[in-house]
């Protein structure tokens, strides 16, 4: 009979959940499956101050029917209990909001793993990453549009010139005649300065909208100034753009 996957979920949860006690699991002996699948369940449940072993032991002693610990007193020291480190992803989510079920937990922490998916909508100036929105002005939208495309194009990290920089601003007005359809105003044009001020507002609007996730969508800065670039770090399969209605 295959060992129980819930119900080692279940056994490993409730101890964890006790502050009265620690959990030092040993994966040694027993069934594979079962200390292979208790491993998993300390990885997603276990504490700072719980502990994960095996114990090993000579070859030559491994496989045997008659062997019994200790055969004799003086080999007692070649059996070391090792300690395993291991991930904790406890703090991932509220474990109280689970169903108990080890497939449902596992998904909950691949979930919790994966980047945020960063939804556009450049026509409508919409941002999306879980159930969150955020409206964006017209030229904000689009220089996160640029950033995103960037991204998604796997293109590396932007340097703007300190001065007018005229592809990047050729760039931006392709990007706001998405958002808003329409052109910048003439004589409108941006250098290092400028750039760098509206990825501080995006940035700033994305932490206070979509809380924890939104560092990981905020435009970094990378490298030392005057040679600093920027990027956006998500996946390219992390970012969707929805197509405009404005064409290109």
């Amino acid at each position: 009979m295959s060992p129980d996957p819930n119900a080692i979920l279940a056994a490993v949860a409730e101890a964890a959940a006790r502050p009265d006690a620690r959990i030092h699991l040993s994966i040694a002996g027993g069934r594979k499956t079962m200390g292979c699948l208790a491993a998993i369940a300390l990885s997603l449940y276990g504490r700072a101050e719980d502990r994960l072993s095996h114990v090993l032991v000579p070859t030559a002693w491994q496989g045997r029917e008659d062997f019994f610990f200790p055969e004799r007193p003086e080999d007692a020291h070649l059996v070391e209990l090792a300690e395993i480190p291991f991930v904790r992803l406890r703090g991932l989510w509220r474990a109280e909001a689970l169903d108990g079920r080890f497939a449902a937990v596992v998904e909950a922490a691949q979930r919790a793993l994966r980047p945020p998916e960063l939804r556009l909508d450049p026509a409508r100036c919409e941002v999306a990453a879980g159930e969150h929105l955020l409206r964006l002005p017209p030229a904000l939208m689009a220089t996160l549009l640029l950033f995103a495309e960037r991204a998604r194009a796997g293109h590396p990290a932007l340097a703007v010139a300190k001065e007018k920089d005229q592809a990047l601003n050729a760039a931006l007005a392709r990007a706001l005649q998405r958002c808003a359809g329409r052109a910048p105003r003439r004589g409108a044009s941006l250098g290092r300065d400028e750039v760098r001020q509206r990825i501080s507002r995006i940035n700033a609007l994305l932490r206070s909208t979509f809380g924890p996730d939104g560092e990981a969508l905020c435009i970094r800065a990378e490298g030392r100034r005057p040679h600093t670039t920027y990027r956006l770090t998500l996946p390219p399969e992390a970012i969707t753009i929805r197509e405009d209605a404005h064409g290109r």
